[in-house]
């Protein structure tokens, strides 16, 4: 079990790329190995294997701490980044044993995507942890249970994975679910 009494509650907004064509930038061996799934839109993940470009478009990101103020971030994306290529913003959650703190102070908004959940220890257990041939079975059994972006489709199934990825690799846990929100598109027509 995952945790008896959870919450889901905001852990940074960011902006992801949606312009590179992910079948162009993995070869064949990358996706027989990193992917449970091929036939989905694009691989999305909690960690950067889906490329942030906060960083290299907004200098002050960090220094900023837009990455937890979301009009803020929306203010200066309006202002600077208008030549940013077609990309997401995105709200990404944590769930944790109620109690443990908030690290953002909103809420999540009910008008935002869900796009799934993701299970990371930093990296991304679901694109990140690298399969064997020795795992058909494992991998076949989570195949089903993921989206068209390679994540869980909603908390229950990730929670009852959960124990599967400390199972599979107990040295790189802890192992977090997070939660992937679509905010708002950018510039959906630069590709």
């Amino acid at each position: 079990m995952y945790c008896d009494d959870c919450v889901e509650v905001l852990y940074i907004y960011d902006v992801r790329e949606m312009w590179l064509d992910w079948h162009a930038e993995w070869d064949q061996e990358r996706k027989d190995r990193y992917l449970v799934r091929q036939d989905i839109v694009k691989p999305l993940s909690a960690d950067g294997y889906w490329t942030s470009i906060t960083y290299a478009s907004i200098p002050e990101f960090n220094a900023r701490r837009l990455y937890s103020n979301l009009k803020l971030l929306k203010t200066v994306l309006g202002e600077e980044c208008q030549e940013i290529k077609s990309s997401w913003l995105i709200a990404i959650t944590r769930i944790e044993e109620r109690g443990s703190g908030l690290w953002i102070d909103d809420q999540i908004n009910p008008d935002w995507q869900l796009l799934g959940y993701d299970i990371c220890a930093g990296p991304s257990f679901l694109m990140n942890a690298g399969w064997g041939d020795d795992e058909r079975e494992l991998r076949d059994s989570l195949r089903p249970l993921l989206n068209q972006y390679h994540l869980f489709s909603d908390l229950d199934t990730a929670k009852a994975n959960w124990q599967k990825t400390h199972d599979r690799e107990p040295s790189h846990g802890p192992f977090m679910i997070n939660g992937l929100y679509l905010v708002e598109e950018i510039n959906p027509e630069k590709k």
